[in-house]
């Protein structure tokens, strides 16, 4: 059972967990939270959070290569709307909605202990984002809803079209609202689309491969285990 803040149990969709350094970041509700692996691994029934950090998204998945973090959140129009300062016309017409967020860490794996933490830099996403990886400058996306198939994107670069978008944090209102370059993906930057089955969700990096969780291995969605959702997937990462 991981602890909130306040030491109540954690609720909410915890939907990314990534490992940097000695720490586990969750992501969920506009927060990271932040758990130590010694904690996680000493057998005790709860583990208590040792920071809340607010961001700049609605926090639904994250992923760290060890020097940075990134946090991203998902977009569906009829029932996942996200911040109007998110959403972005890509320069070939697309329009996009939702952003992840590349914050840097220190060599502990920590976030810079400043007045409040500022991501460096954002990437407008298409909708149905629930897993963002990046390897060797390889950039993948899982993309899922509902019942329908996932599909696991490989993009080759980051768009840029010299845009920039305004970092509010829901949870910290009160912080300084502050300007950060803007890049993209879309169409034009994706070099291979995989179908994969219903409810894929967060990435991670497992060696020289992309390993895929399942939304469908929480009891919520058990329908999912009778087509062996349950289970964690790895995938080549495409370059090409």
């Amino acid at each position: 059972v991981l602890e909130d803040g306040d030491g109540s149990r954690l609720k909410g969709h915890a939907g990314g967990v990534t490992v940097a350094g000695e720490w586990v970041y969750v992501a969920s509700n506009a927060n990271l939270y932040m758990y130590s692996v010694k904690d996680m691994l000493s057998g005790e029934d709860s583990v208590p959070c040792a920071e809340v950090i607010p961001v700049d998204n609605n926090a639904a998945y994250c992923f760290s290569t060890g020097d940075e973090l990134f946090v991203g959140e998902f977009y569906r129009e009829q029932n996942y709307k996200t911040d109007e300062a998110h959403h972005y016309t890509t320069p070939n017409g697309a329009e996009n909605k939702a952003i992840v967020s590349r914050y840097a860490l220190d060599e502990n794996g920590l976030l810079p202990q400043d007045e409040q933490q500022y991501p460096e830099f954002c990437i407008s996403l298409p909708e149905f984002v629930q897993g963002f990886a990046e390897k060797d400058g390889v950039i993948m996306l899982s993309r899922s809803y509902g019942l329908i198939n996932s599909f696991l994107d490989y993009h080759a670069k980051l768009g840029d079209g010299g845009a920039t978008v305004t970092v509010k944090f829901k949870t910290a209102p009160d912080a300084a609202e502050r300007n950060v370059p803007l890049y993209y993906l879309n169409e034009t930057t994706l070099t291979r689309s995989l179908t994969l089955p219903s409810f894929s969700e967060d990435l991670a990096i497992v060696g020289d491969r992309v390993a895929v969780t399942n939304e469908a291995s929480a009891n919520k969605y058990f329908v999912g285990k009778l087509f062996a959702a349950h289970k964690v997937y790895t995938f080549p990462i495409y370059k090409d």
